[in-house]
């Protein structure tokens, strides 16, 4: 939803009725002084600043990414908590994979995706 008001009167309106496309112009009448006129839909983009000290000759904070099957082709996926997400993957253990090859005995499809064949 999105406030405007009347270019005639001033009035504020509120318009609730079904989304526009960008530039996509409607007739509104305004409910003081009776008058037509056309709103037109735009969106804006907003761009927000974050530190990444990893990028800045910090260290990468890799953590492993939540996801199922955890395990992909013998990988786990990363992704860096110092401010920057990058994604990485790293090589798992023969325990991590056997764990994870326990944990999905009910759905055996997934095991060749663990394991990549």
């Amino acid at each position: 939803m999105s406030d405007f008001a009347c270019p005639y009167c001033g009035a504020k309106h509120e318009y609730d009725g079904d989304p526009m496309g960008q530039d996509k112009t409607t007739e509104y009448q305004c409910s003081e002084c009776d008058k037509l006129f056309l709103i037109t839909c735009s969106y804006s983009v907003d761009y927000a600043a974050n530190k990444a000290d990893c990028l800045n000759n910090g260290n990468h904070v890799w953590k492993d990414a939540i996801r199922t099957p955890y395990i992909i082709n013998r990988k786990i996926k990363q992704r860096c908590q110092g401010g920057c997400n990058r994604e990485q993957n790293r090589t798992a253990t023969e325990e991590e994979i056997q764990k994870e090859l326990a944990g999905l005995e009910k759905y055996p499809g997934l095991k060749s995706i663990t394991l990549g064949n």
